[in-house]
């Protein structure tokens, strides 16, 4: 597993656009990414790569609470 080249796509609260790769965790068995200088508010997010030749198009919002975490919906 880990092989898979994944890109996030991120709206952010401000309106601006990001693209970040992710990295894979072979401990966690998670791929990852950080925004750096995040801001408070609603972050959408959505993965577009394909993985073993197969389309994925997941899309999610993620709220972030500055000295609070954040919380995945």
């Amino acid at each position: 597993m880990g092989t898979a080249t994944v890109t996030a796509d991120i709206e952010t609260p401000t309106g601006d656009r990001v693209t970040l790769p992710m990295t894979y965790t072979p401990e966690d068995k998670h791929y990852t990414a950080r925004l750096a200088n995040p801001v408070a508010g609603d972050y959408r997010i959505v993965l577009l790569s394909p993985i073993n030749g197969q389309p994925i198009n997941s899309r999610f919002r993620f709220r972030y609470e500055p000295n609070q975490g954040g919380r995945q919906e």
